[in-house]
């Protein structure tokens, strides 16, 4: 099971390599929601994921590009450049003097400012656009290869409109719901498949382990790109973005350690119940490898060949510690319990 973190999710190539490779363990079922949709369907069609990212996955420009580019910024100079000679020349009827011309300078930027909230900051859906990835996904997306794979694939997507999540099965995916599932919002702008609006199925499901829990696992891995454990912000927020990145990986990792603690519960209740046991391998990276991809969206050839290095070690340390157990998760909980209780 592989959840979400942008360009950490080469952690999670490294540490399928130690499964699959080293340790021989051949999954019946893979799901990965955001960047863990990348490595999932990698494993259902027997991509080479190390290949996928050191060849593919070189500098920004091969995942994404800015909205705010060259081409939007002439855009944007353009429509001001507009503003100012209309205002020039409303105003040079009034005042017919060079006069008319410094006034314009002002009055042009005070519209302008005034379009761009009314108008086109309501309308921008995102602050990035996948330029790069869908190219690279169309390369590598083989449905004959999945057909004949004997593994099954679930990638998890969000509907914006209904709040659906949905897991697509590989008999019914597409290179669209690959690229939705990475669309983090906000950060990417969401992708219209008909009537939808899909993104990231992180929204819903950090750690997408309800689908192998359905189907009857008995043993899940768990490879996931942030700390378990929480840490302190690596440095000060400075911006918006900041604020929003610290925000949504605080969140994400409550969702998870909730997710996980409930299968510890469960476990509990195996020989008591209707529930029957099953043994939770979680894989995460370490304090190396976060600092090094602070910035999710970061892309630097030497971390990520780093990480998937990192991602190896993590899942032999993982094997060799064992199941999650209650007091793991009891001793996780208690770092984060509410201060003042």
């Amino acid at each position: 099971m592989l959840s979400g973190g942008g360009l950490r999710g080469c952690f999670q190539v490294g540490a399928l390599q130690y499964l699959m490779q080293v340790k021989k363990i051949i999954p019946d079922i893979v799901c990965g929601i955001s960047t863990g949709s990348l490595q999932a369907l990698g494993v259902a069609q027997g991509t080479d994921l190390e290949k996928f990212w050191t060849e593919n996955i070189r500098k920004k420009s091969d995942v994404y590009s800015s909205m705010l580019n060259i081409g939007t910024g002439l855009l944007l100079f353009g429509i001001y450049a507009v503003l100012f000679a209309l205002c020039a020349g409303i105003l040079y009827l009034v005042i017919p003097t060079c006069i008319s011309c410094i006034i314009a300078a002002p009055a042009s930027v005070l519209l302008f400012v005034l379009i761009f909230i009314l108008v086109i900051f309501p309308n921008i859906k995102s602050i990035n656009r996948f330029s790069g990835l869908k190219k690279i996904l169309d390369k590598y997306f083989n449905k004959d290869a999945l057909k004949k794979s004997g593994v099954d694939l679930y990638v998890g997507t969000v509907d914006l409109i209904s709040s659906v999540l949905t897991y697509h099965p590989k008999d019914r995916i597409s290179v669209d719901d690959i690229l939705a599932s990475c669309t983090i919002p906000v950060f990417f702008p969401p992708v219209k498949q008909k009537e939808l609006r899909s993104v990231d199925g992180g929204v819903r499901d950090i750690a997408p382990m309800r689908i192998a829990v359905k189907k009857g696992a008995t043993d899940i891995y768990l490879i996931i790109c942030d700390l378990l454990k929480p840490y302190p912000t690596l440095s000060e927020p400075k911006n918006l973005l900041d604020v929003l990145n610290r925000t949504l990986a605080i969140m994400s990792h409550e969702i998870v350690i909730n997710d996980i603690e409930a299968a510890v519960k469960k476990n509990e209740l195996a020989d008591k119940s209707r529930y029957r046991k099953i043994n939770l391998y979680v894989i995460d990276p370490d304090m190396e490898f976060v600092e090094m991809f602070e910035d999710i969206l970061g892309v630097n050839p030497a971390h990520i060949a780093r990480g998937i290095a990192i991602g190896k070690k993590q899942a032999e340390a993982a094997l060799k510690q064992g199941p999650m157990t209650k007091r793991r998760i009891e001793d996780i909980l208690k770092m984060i319990s509410p201060t003042g209780e």
